[in-house]
């Protein structure tokens, strides 16, 4: 005869769950990590940031070029903790702030060293390694003519040299390798199948058709453009771009904007006093600003009113399917790598102090499936980190700034910037927090 619980037993035990349960964090607390009783203490590392200082200054000085000196991009290469810098746009602040130098930490020296004193270039933000064990950066703008684009590459010696093979590159934001071919975006897509010695396009539309990114997952690949979502029956609605290796191509198929990016058609909002001609409906952009493989899924960043970080998997190779990775309410996240087959995630809460101080609580959170996260360390700084990488229990942080604009020109207000940016720091975390 099978037993049942009293009723009372099962009541308090249902209690349990909500009262033990995770709360959710703000950033006017530390992150509860409760449910995860190893890591109920996230280390405060701040009083053990060392300082190995700014390595860009005597390129970029104080003052309205400090902006140039934002660390967009680490990455950990040969021994050495490579470091992304300079500024694209033609506007002020930093405009154009090209030629760009390569300069990385050495992890053997223990100090920076300058590769290459000044590429082609007007931003370095974005390094990648490909199967060819050679270090990669997207020539972003480069400072030559528009009617060819550039990547940038380190050979086995260690120079660097220019490849310019894309058509009309004006812009090569981004890169990535695919079914044993290159690809760039800019103005469309670059391919190539020999390592950028020759380049083909395939064109994606007008300026508005920019592509900024790939999400490249096992059996698909996905050309991210600037989204313009526009309502049709209720659903927000655009087209993303999927490669087809047959057709050596990226043929549109409609997207449903929750399917790419949930929860962000609450921001699709017109602002008040804004209106449109008879029959003319408001579109909405959307820019993806950073992905990552990670195993299986795809991981990437939106910024709009607020960071969107999304979690995305490809089950069928056609859709897909993603969801929105939550962090503290008013944070902001700024970068995201993979080490040692785990990601992890830096994200900022601004924070100001009785005296009206403002300053940042930086944070790390880890995760090896992408979608759940266990809180690494934490620390304070008067600017935000724009960008980390690790080298087994040392952690690098590059420090970055932002700038206002002002509402009516909706440019750079011209307020100074914080001469933190650009300043690298390392902390050394002991092996117990790193989790196994």
């Amino acid at each position: 005869m099978r037993k049942y619980l009293p009723i009372h037993l099962i009541l308090c035990f249902i209690l349990s769950l909500f009262l033990f349960a995770a709360p959710r964090t703000s950033c006017a607390q530390e992150p509860q990590v409760s449910q995860i009783p190893e890591f109920s203490k996230v280390p405060d590392v701040t009083a053990r940031l060392e300082k190995l200082g700014i390595p860009h200054q005597k390129h970029y000085p104080d003052g309205e070029m400090a902006y140039a000196r934002n660390i967009w991009d680490m990455i950990k290469y040969q021994n050495r903790i490579y470091l992304g810098c300079g500024a694209y746009d033609n506007s002020p602040p930093a405009a154009n702030a090209g030629p760009v130098p390569v300069i990385a930490y050495d992890l053997t020296q223990k100090d920076f060293v300058t590769e290459h004193e000044g590429l082609p270039e007007e931003e370095l933000a974005n390094f990648k390694v490909f199967s060819d064990g050679l270090l990669y950066a997207p020539g972003i703008d480069p400072r030559q003519g528009w009617e060819l684009g550039n990547f940038y590459r380190r050979k086995s010696d260690g120079t660097w040299e220019t490849v310019r093979t894309m058509p009309k590159g004006v812009h090569n934001f981004d890169m990535t390798e695919f079914d044993g071919k290159l690809f760039c975006c800019g103005y469309g897509i670059g391919i190539s199948e020999d390592r950028g010695a020759t380049m083909i396009l395939r064109e994606m539309g007008l300026v508005e058709h920019r592509t900024y990114s790939f999400l490249r997952f096992p059996k698909t690949l996905f050309a991210m453009r600037l989204f313009l979502f526009q309502e049709e029956n209720g659903v927000f609605v655009d087209e993303v771009n999927v490669y087809d290796p047959e057709q050596n191509d990226f043929p549109a198929v409609k997207i449903d904007s929750e399917t790419l990016f949930p929860g962000l058609s609450k921001d699709f909002t017109i602002p008040e006093g804004v209106t449109f001609p008879e029959g003319k409906k408001p579109r909405f952009g959307v820019r993806v600003h950073k992905t990552i493989s990670f195993r299986d899924r795809v991981v990437y960043l939106v910024l709009r009113k607020k960071a969107y970080l999304y979690s995305a998997e490809n089950p069928d190779g056609k859709q897909i399917r993603a969801v929105e990775l939550k962090f503290p309410e008013g944070s902001r996240v700024e970068n995201f790598i993979e080490d040692n087959g785990k990601l992890y995630v830096l994200f900022n809460c601004p924070k100001e102090k009785e005296d009206g101080t403002k300053y940042f609580v930086n944070h790390v959170w880890r995760s090896e499936d992408a979608l759940t996260f266990v809180p690494v360390l934490y620390f304070e700084t008067s600017s935000f980190a724009k960008s980390l990488a690790i080298d087994g229990n040392d952690f690098f942080f590059g420090m970055g700034t932002r700038y206002e604009r002002d509402p009516k020109t909706r440019k750079w207000d011209g307020k100074p910037f914080n001469q933190e940016a650009g300043t690298i720091y390392r902390v050394t975390l002991e092996p117990e927090n790193l989790g196994s």
